[in-house]
């Protein structure tokens, strides 16, 4: 996700977020690793865990196999069914624009890419 998204999200909920590089946990180390097609999924689930009072903390953030990834190290079963749902929502959603997706696989990779986005090449730090 492009810096300026990663900004907005870290703003608004970044106690939710580990961000201690000294404890190693991934989000700390790469920060949001997906593209900012999910940035309104990441924080739709945000304002949905804060409501659900989510006293945790988000360890990654990231796209794997074409879906959002949230890992956490606490969470309670309405919190863990917010997330599940987020990460539902992401394999219909291109992770570059947010347009309707669907799963689309080269070389082996799969990601979530709607028509106009799919074949073209991304790099995560460039997008926005």
């Amino acid at each position: 996700m492009n810096k300026g998204n990663e900004k907005k999200v870290l703003d608004r909920f970044g106690k939710m977020f580990t961000t201690d590089p000294t404890t190693k946990e991934p989000f700390a180390l790469f920060g949001f690793e997906n593209g900012d097609g999910w940035f309104l999924l990441i924080w739709d689930l945000c304002e949905k865990l804060e409501l659900l009072g989510f006293d945790g903390q988000i360890q990654q953030v990231k796209e794997k196999f074409g879906t959002l990834i949230f890992y956490v190290d606490h969470a309670s079963k309405e919190q863990h069914d917010a997330i599940r749902t987020a990460e539902k929502k992401s394999e219909i959603t291109c992770e570059i624009c947010g347009d309707p997706g669907e799963e689309r696989s080269d070389g082996g990779w799969v990601y979530t890419r709607c028509d106009g986005c799919y074949g073209k090449k991304y790099n995560h730090e460039e997008e926005g």
